[in-house]
């Protein structure tokens, strides 16, 4: 079933912004971690190791959105956590935190909409 999302509060991330966590679990490195990694490139220093942890938050991340009334929740599936280098075979544990985190979000009532990342980001 297919809603307008267009006037509800809405919550979106993506893996290096929100997620972190690439050399967890078998995740693969991203152009984004790996240019966050390089010496002098981040102003203050600051990489996308842990970004905000919600790779290992998220149960606390999703029932603050269902405290603070939101209402749909998009997140991008990484292809460096489905598919850590980038060919071959896919990887249980990455598919595994999306389904739970898809099925947590429907369970504290928040819409959830994954989508692929627009381009492969691996390293």
């Amino acid at each position: 079933m297919t809603h307008d999302t267009s006037q509800l509060p809405l919550g979106r991330s993506d893996r290096v912004q929100v997620e972190g966590a690439w050399n967890t679990d078998g995740n693969g490195e991203s152009i984004w971690d790996r240019f966050s990694n390089t010496s002098k490139k981040i102003f203050d220093n600051s990489t996308s190791d842990s970004a905000r942890d919600h790779h290992h938050c998220y149960h606390d991340d999703l029932a603050l959105m269902r405290r603070v009334g939101l209402k749909v929740f998009r997140f991008s599936a990484s292809w460096t956590v489905v598919l850590p280098l980038g060919r071959g075979h896919l990887s249980p544990r990455g598919l595994d935190f999306y389904e739970r985190a898809s099925l947590i979000s429907a369970t504290q009532n928040i819409e959830n909409g994954p989508s692929s990342d627009e381009y492969t980001e691996t390293g």
